[in-house]
């Protein structure tokens, strides 16, 4: 089991704001798909990731694939339609290791999308990444514990194995 945090999340309404909640987050390390979790030297980004299990695909934003040096190509665009409406996005690969504490889970290389928003290209916004269905949910059971602030990861099909992390 791991400790988790929470990011709290605005809930929009019709032209109103109607709360926030609160959603699940790890510390991840986003770094380019060829290399490993323990290569020295190789570029990488810390940052909080919400865990959303609603989402249809996981979300790196654009300023960090370009910071990552990964190539963003026009044949790497496509549409994609999610609660924020249209959007365009770059489909992309990258490696993901999961931070808890001093230990680092290596979890692969996963499928992403980096849209191509203003949000998406800005260094400074504060908008955590996303693990969602397609590149994380797919590939991993998970079990939350609202409650006691932790969570349980394993690869598909090891559940309720006795790998836990």
């Amino acid at each position: 089991m791991a400790g988790i945090s929470y990011i709290p999340v605005l809930v929009p309404g019709r032209g109103e704001e109607l709360g926030r909640i609160n959603k699940p987050a790890v510390i991840v390390r986003i770094r380019p798909s060829g290399s490993t979790a323990h290569d020295a030297g190789v570029p990488a980004i810390l940052g909080r990731a919400m865990l959303d299990s609603g989402a249809t695909m996981s979300v790196v934003p654009l300023w960090a694939i370009r910071k990552l040096g990964i190539p963003v190509r026009k044949e790497s665009m496509r549409t994609m339609y999610s609660v924020s409406g249209k959007l365009k996005v770059h489909e992309v690969r990258v490696g993901l290791d999961m931070q808890y504490g001093s230990r680092r889970l290596d979890l692969g290389v996963i499928k992403a999308v980096a849209p191509n928003t203003a949000w998406s290209r800005d260094p400074n916004s504060r908008r955590p990444f996303l693990l969602g269905l397609a590149g994380f949910f797919d590939r991993f059971d998970v079990c939350i514990s609202h409650a006691k602030k932790m969570f349980w990861l394993g690869k598909v099909g090891e559940w309720p194995g006795e790998r836990r992390f």
